[in-house]
């Protein structure tokens, strides 16, 4: 019950992205629809309240459900790799507009309407919900001295970035994972 948020979380995203796709087909009218922007915008500000806020706030009440800085490291781990093959259908785009004929225009309609700010507001949700579970893992471990200031920072400011918030979501479970082992021994 507890890593239900996280998991609607990668749930809801990917079947968003299966829409957006989708509203492509409609904008080359393959699919013809007259509410489809509507649909999109209703169902964009239900993952907003009803997935991307709640996981939010539930990335800095996890220490008080009992986990602590490696549990929620893990888990920011396990989150950015699940969020890989969705930024990369979400990039390669611009190939798959190379590739096809129709690709090209596909890729226009995306990135010329409204669409395109779409993606470019849900990839960076998507980006800053993950890394509120990296933030508040760090801002544990720093508290339990497990890691230093000067390397909380920089794996913060990395969190917020694409590409390195995988990098730095591993560097950091595995130096707190290896901390608490020292402790152990």
């Amino acid at each position: 019950m507890k890593k239900l948020l996280p998991i609607f979380l990668v749930a809801f995203s990917y079947l968003f992205l299966f829409l957006i796709f989708f509203f492509c087909y409609l904008i080359l009218g393959l699919i013809s629809d007259d509410n489809y922007l509507l649909l999109l915008v209703i169902l964009f500000l239900g993952l907003i309240t009803l997935i991307f806020i709640p996981n939010m706030i539930y990335a800095w009440l996890l220490p008080k459900l009992g986990y602590n800085e490696e549990k929620i490291l893990f888990l920011n781990m396990v989150l950015k790799l699940c969020f890989i093959p969705f930024n990369l259908l979400i990039f390669l785009l611009p190939i798959y507009a190379l590739v096809l004929p129709i690709g090209f225009l596909v890729l226009i309609m995306v990135l010329g309407t409204p669409l395109g700010i779409f993606l470019i507001v849900f990839v960076s949700l998507c980006l800053i919900t993950t890394s509120m579970y990296g933030i508040r893992g760090l801002w544990q471990a720093y508290k339990e001295k497990k890691i230093t200031k000067v390397f909380m920072i920089v794996n913060m400011v990395m969190q917020l970035f694409l590409i390195l918030d995988v990098i730095s979501s591993v560097i950091i479970y595995t130096t707190v994972k290896m901390r608490s082992e020292e402790k152990c021994i």
